[in-house]
Parts: C-alpha cells; structure tokens; sequence
C-alpha cells in the first residue's frame, strides 16, 4: 500500500496535506483515489480486528482495532513512505534463501545418517508448524475474540453519549457491568460522569506505580543501573542477545500505551515490551531495546527475520535511556551501549 501512494500523485497529495484523523474520509470522498482506497478497505476487512497496543498479545478491550480506527493503519503506511523500496524488497527476499542455506549446512553437518536427518527434518517442520499456528493464534483467537468483545461496548458508548449519561465515549469503559446494564436501562438514575471522574483518577495514580520485578522471596525489585563502560561519557545496559547486529541511533523510548509509536525511520525503539502491534514497524526502525522479553517473544523472532539488532531483558532501558539520546544497540553481545 505504501507503493501505491508513492505511484499514485494524488493519493501522496494526500497524505502530506491531510490529518491522518481526517484522511480516510478525504480518500473515500475522492474518486482519483479509488485504487488505493480499494486496497485499503481489503486490508482492513481482513486485518481489521488487530488491536491492542505493544505489549505482546495483551489486547485489552480499550483499545481500538484497526477497523474501527482506520487512521491506525494509514499511521503505519506514512511510516513507510520515506523507505527506499530497493533495500526494503532486497532484504526481503534474501531472508529465505539464507534460511535454506542454514538448513542445507545442518543437513550437512549431520552427514550421511539418515535417522539423524529424519529426525532434524521432522522436528524443522514442527517448528515452522508452531510458529505459524502462535502467529494464528495470536490474532485469530488472543485478539479477534477481544475486537468482537469491544463491539457491544462501542454501540452501549454511543447510546449513554447520545443520552448525556458520559462525557466522551471512551467513558464507558470506567464503567462496570452492572452499571453499564443499569445505565442504559435507566440513564437518569445515577451520576455517572462524577463515577468515570474519580475512576479516571484513580488510574492516572495505579499507572504512576512502579511494580515489583518478582512477588516473594528476596529477589531485588529494582534493576540494576547502568554501569559505565571503559570508554569515556559512555555506559553500558546489559541484556540478552534477541536479534544479532550492531546499530547507532537515536532512541525513541516508546510507552506500551501509544497504539502507533512515534518514530522515524532508523531510529531505536526503546520500550518495555513489544508484540504484534509493534512488528508492522519493524522494517522502518533501525534496532529494538526492550525491558522485558524473550528469544522467543513475538518481536524477537520478527527482528531476526528482518535483521534488526534487538537487546531484550535490560530490565529497565525504558525509564534509564532519554528519549532522542544517541545509543548502541549491540545485538550479538546483547548490551546497549549509552552515549
């Protein structure tokens, strides 16, 4: 889709001069658009029910999917529109054919025993089985069953908004299920706006704490700060290996709340966590820096596939590293090095 809005003048035209909040009504309402509109509206109808933000499959019903905020998934396209499509589509297709070589030198490796090979080849294939179907699962369960659970609470948000009953829409969701039942029985009975008022403050104070690492036990609960490296003005966050590579960026340290991160092309997502609503970004960032995570974690597997360094399990990057400071994500000795 990206191509098609460099390709397409008008289409481009668009995109620079129109708010994404407004730009999807403006692409439908302009019949010159109507291909790459086409192609959207597809996309959306089968992609439509991702939601959540980047932490892994957490997809709470809060969150807007795709298909209800259209603007999420025209976010990510302008995200792409400074690429160049040469280096994107090399990378792409080399990938493949460097994981067939893998697999032909363990073949190799292995030599002429058969029941070896057999059994390599068997568990290869259960292999790229599980990863597919995690991927299925992911969204087809983890997040389409919570996307089709946030449809009656959007039609219930609009009723109590039409009747006076809550401020904004998104309200209803400080709201419980009783309440909600009883609200749009008897709008007038209870004050619900004073209700979602001391609930909102109630949530802005619990996302201020700071939780423990571990329950229990005499486990520290707090990381260890960055140590300083043998080079001058510099420390050092130490992690595990996720992605192998070497890169030098600035760092965008990325809330888990933000539904499309803010950031540039080249630049370091640094976060506490990320999952599948962070990899639509993937080819645009230069390396990945996580508080949390694993080798196996969605975004893990996904930087190696697009050759991103990525350093998991810093266990507090996200609250040492400053947003725009210049750092270096050592992927193959998984440290961050601080500038």
């Amino acid at each position: 889709m990206a191509r098609t809005v460099k390709t397409s003048p008008v289409v481009a035209e668009r995109f620079a001069s129109v708010d994404l909040n407004g730009l999807y009504d403006a692409l439908h309402d302009d019949l010159s658009t109507m291909e790459f509109t086409c192609e959207l509206d597809e996309f959306i109808e089968e992609f439509g029910y991702k939601s959540g933000a980047g932490f892994g499959s957490h997809s709470p019903l809060t969150y807007p999917t795709w298909k209800d905020t259209p603007s999420i998934v025209l976010d990510i396209i302008s995200r792409y529109l400074s690429l160049g499509d040469e280096a994107f589509e090399a990378n792409v297709h080399s990938i493949p054919q460097e994981a067939l070589d893998v697999i032909d030198e363990a073949r190799e490796a292995i030599g002429d025993d058969q029941d070896k090979r057999a059994r390599f080849d068997h568990e290869l294939s259960l292999a790229q089985k599980t990863n597919a179907e995690q991927e299925d699962h992911d969204f087809h369960l983890d997040q389409t069953i919570v996307a089709l659970l946030r449809l009656p609470c959007i039609e219930a948000a609009a009723r109590l908004h039409e009747a006076g009953v809550i401020t904004e829409r998104d309200d209803v969701f400080f709201i419980k299920m009783e309440e909600l039942k009883e609200a749009l029985t008897d709008p007038a009975a209870f004050d619900y706006k004073q209700l979602v008022r001391a609930r909102k403050l109630l949530h802005k104070f619990r996302e201020m704490l700071d939780p423990p690492a571990t329950v229990g036990g005499d486990s520290e609960s707090t990381p260890a700060p960055a140590r300083q490296d043998d080079r001058e003005d510099s420390a050092i966050l130490a992690g595990i290996v996720a992605s192998a590579g070497a890169v030098t960026g600035i760092a965008r340290v990325i809330p888990n709340t933000d539904v499309v991160p803010d950031i540039n092309p080249g630049e370091i997502l640094v976060s506490y966590n990320a999952g599948p609503m962070r990899t639509p970004l993937f080819p645009v960032i230069g390396g990945l820096v996580l508080d949390g995570g694993n080798v196996l974690l969605h975004a893990a597997v996904v930087a190696r596939e697009y050759k991103i360094p990525a350093v998991f399990m810093t266990g507090n990057a996200s609250k040492v590293i400053e947003d725009g400071q210049t750092i270096t994500v050592d992927g193959s000795a998984g440290i961050v090095h601080l500038r």
